[in-house]
């Protein structure tokens, strides 16, 4: 008597899945090879590189306040937690707006408006107490983060999208850093995370800035 087994060669339901995943990469480089022809004449001119790593150290030097104020505990007068997060949110809105007129960068605006945001709601609840303030932080957060990848992603190649990209990562990699102090409790503060993506976030745009100094013909 001879047993029989399933037959497993014809799996619609998985085949269709795996055509599913290079589509989906499919879209996703199509988009931003499109993105990349509407940008491509961002940052051309002498003085942008200048402008871009002042914005960096601005930050850089924002994210340092924030430490020292937390983490030495010296109380400085007139500082109040996601301080460092609005202020830096609000010189990225200035000087992006300055720099790209007559036109507007709306992906830079808008993740300084995301940073204004989350440090209001720290200014509005330090300790994110109520779950639904925690949610609204950490799906800011992530919204930050995805949109400096994007802002990377669509830059041309050789003008320090590696670095960009590293600032969005670090935002995702902040968001999981407060959902493990949300549950275990380690007892950091949520403005040391907050000030730690400001800290390299800074640090990548500093680097981007520092790859626009040489001129577009020479970017490999």
């Amino acid at each position: 008597m001879s047993v029989r087994f399933p037959y497993l060669g014809h799996q619609p339901g998985r085949a269709l899945s795996a055509a599913r995943v290079p589509a989906v990469f499919d879209v996703i480089h199509q988009a931003v090879s499109s993105r990349r022809r509407i940008i491509v004449n961002r940052f051309r001119q002498p003085s942008d590189w200048i402008r871009i790593v002042a914005l960096g150290i601005l930050l850089v030097d924002l994210a340092v306040l924030s430490f020292m104020n937390t983490l030495t505990r010296w109380g400085m007068n007139g500082y109040w937690p996601g301080m460092g997060a609005m202020f830096g949110g609000l010189l990225t809105g200035i000087i992006i707006i300055r720099l790209s007129r007559p036109e507007l960068y709306l992906d830079w605006i808008a993740a300084g408006i995301l940073q204004i945001s989350l440090g209001l709601m720290l200014s509005r609840d330090a300790q994110l107490v109520a779950p639904s303030e925690f949610a609204l932080f950490c799906l800011v957060f992530v919204a930050l983060g995805t949109l400096r990848l994007w802002i990377g992603a669509t830059l041309e190649p050789g003008k320090g999208t590696a670095s960009l990209m590293a600032g969005g990562l670090t935002s995702l990699f902040c968001v999981g850093w407060a959902i493990l102090e949300r549950f275990a409790a380690i007892g950091v503060a949520w403005d040391v995370i907050v000030a730690t993506d400001l800290l390299l976030t800074g640090s990548s745009i500093v680097g981007f800035g520092l790859a626009l100094r040489h001129p577009p013909s020479t970017m490999l």
